[in-house]
């Protein structure tokens, strides 16, 4: 996997109980496409196709939220609630946003194929 030297700086100064998930997350997602790179966009790691399309949420220190999102603005014609999530991972927060919860590892690791087929169709809209 290729290292972005600010996401390691990054991960690197991030105080967080669930530090070693966060990398876990960071290998997974980008192991899903390899049109997907990572950066930091609004403070945090974020990932990236054509635009950005998930988001750390760092301020939670108990589970990991991603922001799975279709860029900086609100997209009004968004087709991303049409994503198959039969695990029911997403929490939905508009047309074209929803979060992703990771609790722990093991939750990550019962959840990879599930959370991989939801990256691998949301870049399909980005």
């Amino acid at each position: 996997m290729p290292s972005d030297p600010l996401i390691d700086e990054f991960l690197n100064s991030l105080d967080h109980p669930l530090k070693a998930e966060i990398q876990a997350v960071r290998e997974l997602v980008l192991s899903v496409d390899p049109r997907i790179s990572e950066g930091i966009k609004w403070n945090s790691m974020s990932f990236r196709t054509s635009e950005w399309f998930l988001t750390l949420n760092k301020r939670a220190l108990d589970r990991i939220e991603l922001v799975i999102h279709l860029g900086a603005k609100v997209k009004e014609n968004a087709e991303a609630t049409k994503i198959s999530d039969p695990a029911e991972l997403l929490q939905w927060l508009g047309k074209d946003r929803a979060l992703l919860v990771i609790h722990h590892n093991k939750y990550l690791n019962e959840n990879r194929a599930s959370i991989v087929a939801l990256i691998g169709a949301w870049i399909q809209f980005v």
